[in-house]
């Protein structure tokens, strides 16, 4: 069930990926900035991010894996249950097969805050062998251009408009210790893939509720 959005909500967004029996989980997170009379929902925001974003990670995907859609949940100050879309789900459709199952592209996330605390990672999983330039550790070009194509969706403020609601997002960095999440203000995607070995990242087939 949607629930209406609040000025200062902070909204999870987690895409979900699976090769075989991984799943991928990319976590994005947005505060909320405006919310009009009637306010934009969660699920408003989840079905537009699904429609943004889903394109550039079936492009980044081998065929072999399967981009399963996004969970939006509202996580702060009050815990909503989460929302879901599928609607964009399907095989990647990149050409060539996938690169090891814990190989990822890498897009460094960056705020005003200067230290580690202001800085944070997005691994995207499963990339297909298409973006690897041969031989090597490198991202192609084209890859790259994958890349920043998520990069600028995750960096910038996204306004919704839609069925007589509307709100405003922006995108945040959130920290373990509870304090408050800073803006994200630029992205670096990197040359090179990275290789994660975080379970939260990687999980069997139990991990997510959409498949």
């Amino acid at each position: 069930m949607a629930t209406n959005t609040a000025v200062g909500d902070i909204l999870k967004i987690q895409v979900v990926c699976k090769l075989g029996q991984q799943r991928g989980f990319n976590n994005y997170y947005w505060r909320v900035t405006a919310a009009g009379t009637p306010p934009a929902t969660d699920q408003d925001f989840t079905t537009a991010f699904d429609n943004n974003m889903a394109a550039n990670y079936l492009a980044w995907l081998p065929p072999a894996a399967t981009y399963l859609g996004v969970i939006g949940q509202i996580i702060a100050p009050v815990l909503y249950p989460p929302v879901y879309d599928v609607a964009s789900a399907g095989a990647g459709v990149a050409t060539l097969g996938p690169m090891p199952g814990q190989v990822a592209g890498l897009i460094r996330k960056v705020t005003a805050r200067g230290g580690r605390e202001g800085r944070g990672r997005l691994f995207i999983p499963f990339p297909s062998d298409d973006w690897r330039v041969a031989g090597t550790g490198a991202v192609t070009a084209a890859g790259i251009l994958i890349l920043d194509a998520m990069g600028g969706i995750m960096a910038n403020p996204y306004n919704f408009a839609g069925g007589g609601r509307t709100g405003t997002v922006e995108p945040v960095l959130t920290h373990k210790d509870g304090s408050t999440p800073d803006k994200i203000t630029t992205y670096l995607s990197v040359l090179s893939f990275a290789t994660h070995r975080s379970r939260g990242l990687l999980a069997k087939s139990e991990g997510s509720p959409i498949g």
